[in-house]
């Protein structure tokens, strides 16, 4: 089993509001998946955006990555169903007002489903298989208020998710 790390992201040049989740897939650092909201919060909101396998371009500070949990290879697949269940600012419903807002939420979401770990603990390093079985069940439900709904563990493909209303 392998963990990935997930990070804190945020734009070159931008504001602590401009930042998005990363999580790093790829043994070097250089790949993974970027889970993000954009758009403006008027003309109808923000809408949420996932892109996996590619590397973080010159509009990302890499250096200022924030290394903020870990997400074990069996959750993976957990992370988008858990994300698209934030609403993205500027949507009816929605608790964030900025893209730092949803991510914080986001992020809030994936450790309380039991997605995300803040401390490796006993987790497995990086990218290195471990000899331990961990338990791989993903449908235990600690979230007791509902506030962020059903988590499916089918494949998810990328894309973006628009909000109407």
């Amino acid at each position: 089993m392998r963990a990935y790390k997930v990070f804190l992201i945020f734009k070159v040049g931008g504001d602590d509001n401009q930042c998005a989740l990363f999580i790093e897939t790829d043994q070097d650092g250089s790949k993974g998946t970027i889970l993000e909201v954009a758009g403006g919060t008027q003309r109808g909101g923000m809408y949420m955006r996932r892109r996996s396998e590619i590397a973080l371009d010159a509009t990302w500070d890499d250096d200022g990555k924030d290394h903020i949990g870990w997400v074990l290879e069996a959750k993976l697949a957990l992370v988008w169903g858990v994300v698209c269940r934030v609403l993205p600012p500027g949507h009816w419903g929605a608790r964030c007002r900025t893209a730092r807002g949803w991510t914080e939420q986001a992020t809030r979401a994936l450790q309380t489903r039991g997605v995300m770990s803040f401390e490796r603990g006993m987790e497995p390093t990086v990218h290195q298989d471990t000899d331990t079985d961990t338990d791989t069940d993903t449908d235990t439900d600690t979230d007791t208020d509902g506030e962020f709904g059903e988590v499916s563990d089918g494949e998810v493909s990328d894309g973006i998710i628009l909000y109407i209303g």
